[in-house]
């Protein structure tokens, strides 16, 4: 083997971010899950305002 690169490393590099345990207790899921950084940017992590691209249209928009 040349080269390796775990989850464990993509985790350590923020390559993948780990969902929250207790998020993911309480939605049913029984094994940890972890987004890309790409899609943990796009659509969880909005810092900016702009509205959710899931968001229900008749919801106000977030302050």
């Amino acid at each position: 083997m040349i080269h390796s690169y775990t989850r464990a490393d993509a985790l350590r590099d923020g390559e993948l971010i780990a969902a929250d345990p207790e998020l993911l207790e309480r939605a049913g899921f029984r094994l940890p899950l972890a987004y890309t950084r790409s899609v943990f940017e796009g659509c969880i992590n909005w810092t900016d305002g702009r509205r959710r691209p899931h968001a229900n249209p008749r919801d106000p928009p977030s302050p």
